[in-house]
C-alpha cells in the first residue's frame, strides 16, 4: 500500500483528470469547469454546485481547449511506429505527453454539421500514435461530453464518435454526457431574416428569437446529475488505483 501523498512514478501519472474541449467559442458550456478544485472534500454544499463536482484529496485536473492550439489532423507518415512519438511539429507532442500521465480524460465536443467538431477529430486521430505495439492508452479512464442543437441530428451520432475513438485507444469509456444547446442563428443577429437560418427547421413558423427559446443547460437537471456521478465515480476508480 501506498503512503497517503505518496504519487511518485506511475501513481503520480494516475492523479490526473485531463479535459480536452473542442467547442471554439469564448463562453461554451464545458460541464467541467476548468477551475474544478479536486482538494475539496465532498459536501452537501459541494453537491450543490454540480459543475464543480467534489472529488477526494489528491486528485488533480488540467483543462485544454483545443481551439487554442495548434493540432493537425493525422497525415499517415506512419513516423510514430517504432517509438509512439508523432513527428509531426505542432503541438500535439506535448499535448501527447500530458494524455500519456492522465489516469482519466475527458473529452468534451459540439456537432457541426451533425458530426463531431474539427477539433477534436483531429485530436483523436493524432491519438494514434500512442497505439501501435504498446497501447499507451489502454487502462485509462474516459467521459465523453457532447453537446448539440435540439431536434438536429449530430448529438448521438458526434457522442458515438468520440467514444468509439477513446476505446479504439482501449480507454474504459465510463459515461457519455448529452447537452442540448442553441444554434448560432439565435444569437448572430440575422436568424429572423437569414435565408439560410436554422430557425424554421427548428421552429416551424415562430421565427422570432425569444427568450423562452434558448436552451438553458442549467435547467437540464439529468445532465447535471450525471455529471456529479461521473465526476465521483473517476474520482472513486483513480482513488482506488493509487490506493494499490
Amino acid at each position: 500500500m501506498r503512503e497517503e501523498g505518496d504519487f511518485s512514478g506511475k501513481a503520480g501519472e494516475e492523479r490526473k483528470i485531463t479535459l480536452h474541449s473542442g467547442q471554439p467559442a469564448t463562453q461554451s458550456f464545458v460541464i467541467w469547469s476548468d477551475k474544478i478544485d479536486l482538494e475539496r472534500p465532498c459536501s452537501q454544499a459541494a453537491a450543490l454546485e454540480p459543475h464543480n463536482a467534489c472529488y477526494p484529496r489528491g486528485l488533480v485536473s488540467e483543462f485544454i481547449k483545443l481551439s487554442k492550439i495548434q493540432v493537425r489532423p493525422c497525415i499517415a507518415c506512419l513516423g510514430c511506429k517504432a517509438d509512439n512519438i508523432c513527428k509531426v511539429k505542432d503541438d500535439y507532442p506535448e499535448l501527447a505527453e500530458k494524455v500519456k500521465r492522465a489516469g482519466a480524460v475527458v473529452v468534451g465536443g459540439y456537432t457541426p454539421h451533425g458530426a463531431i467538431d474539427g477539433f477534436n477529430k483531429a485530436f483523436l486521430e493524432r491519438l494514434f500514435s500512442l497505439r501501435h505495439q504498446n497501447g499507451l492508452n489502454r487502462g485509462k479512464l474516459a467521459v465523453v461530453v457532447t453537446t448539440g442543437i435540439g431536434g438536429a441530428p449530430g448529438l448521438e451520432e458526434g457522442s458515438s464518435q468520440i467514444a468509439h475513438a477513446l476505446k479504439l485507444e482501449g480507454m474504459e469509456v465510463l459515461g457519455q454526457l448529452k447537452a442540448v444547446g442553441n444554434p448560432e442563428c439565435m444569437v448572430c443577429g440575422y436568424g429572423e431574416t437569414c435565408p439560410m437560418s436554422a430557425l424554421p427547421w427548428i421552429f416551424g413558423n415562430d421565427i422570432k428569437v425569444t427568450p423562452e427559446k434558448f436552451s438553458q443547460v442549467e435547467d437540464q437537471t439529468k445532465t447535471w446529475q450525471q455529471a456529479q456521478e461521473l465526476g465521483q465515480l473517476i474520482a472513486t476508480r483513480l482513488r482506488a488505483r493509487l490506493a494499490m
